[in-house]
């Protein structure tokens, strides 16, 4: 196996652990705040949620 598609495929693998086991999550733990969030919060919230992605 080629030395580069060997790294391909590790930084591959990272990204989907990161992604999936970390990143996924989080967003289900910061879904359920804002409903002790007040509206404002809630509006920045979604903002920061739109840019990430």
């Amino acid at each position: 196996m080629h030395p580069g598609l060997k790294h391909q495929m590790a930084v591959h693998g990272f990204l989907l652990w990161a992604s999936v086991g970390f990143l996924t999550p989080v967003g289900v733990l910061l879904m359920r705040m804002p409903k002790r969030m007040e509206g404002r919060r809630l509006k920045v919230l979604l903002y920061v949620h739109a840019v990430l992605q």
